[in-house]
């Protein structure tokens, strides 16, 4: 049995404890040369009606059904150009191509791992995050005791 996980959320997690173990800022990631890189931060309302490339549903779909809400939220339509499936480094193959621009999250090392020019967004931009999840009513001391520990070493709001 699986006695606990880490999660993107949101997440369906009902039957489930869960806490939040990382938080992820989201990012633009831009093609050379892109406009956008004259700027030191983008909006969610700047995407309106721009090439926009994806995560196919099927790949990641807590992912892509957060970042459509979040263009939902502002009022925002981009024309999503392309959704491949597979690893982000196919998402970004096709950034460095030109198709498009995307949002994906800045993990510590990730900016240097895209290898592609990005921006963040504008304050308060959204955020990505990750949770640790087990059965309710976890006995595992092993269990308890690494969660405790994430809750010590994890995020700070």
């Amino acid at each position: 049995t699986l006695d606990m996980a880490f999660v993107n959320l949101p997440a369906p997690l009902d039957g489930l404890a869960s806490q939040v173990a990382m938080q992820a800022p989201l990012v633009t990631v831009l093609p050379e040369g892109h406009p956008w890189l004259k700027r030191k931060t983008v909006r969610l309302q700047d995407f309106d009606g721009v090439d926009f490339v994806f995560s196919d549903r099927k790949s990641r779909p807590e992912f892509y059904d957060f970042i459509l809400a979040q263009f939902q939220a502002a009022g925002v339509k981009p024309n999503i150009v392309r959704e491949i499936g597979g690893p982000l480094d196919s998402v970004i193959g096709l950034i460095r191509l030109g198709l498009g621009v995307t949002i994906l999250p800045l993990y510590p090392q990730a900016a240097e791992a895209y290898r592609v020019p990005w921006r963040p967004f504008r304050k308060p931009g959204p955020m990505l995050k990750f949770a640790l999840v087990r059965r309710q009513n976890e006995t595992s001391p092993l269990v308890q005791h690494f969660c405790q520990l994430a809750v010590e070493i994890g995020p700070r709001s």
